[in-house]
């Protein structure tokens, strides 16, 4: 996660996610829903929540 450049693949994301500790990973879900909120709403965020299963 240190790399400058946009070279994040599937694999490497997993690599990551598996390393956070959990204050880490409470950390990356704020961020991803703030980041979804720019563009969804919160109704569109938990159905495509709910379709990750």
């Amino acid at each position: 996660m240190d790399s400058e450049e946009k070279d994040l693949t599937p694999e490497k994301i997993l690599g990551a996610v598996k390393n956070l500790s959990y204050i880490g990973l409470q950390y990356v879900a704020v961020y991803g829903l703030l980041m979804l909120a720019k563009c969804k709403s919160p109704a569109e965020i938990c159905r495509d929540l709910e379709n990750l299963e």
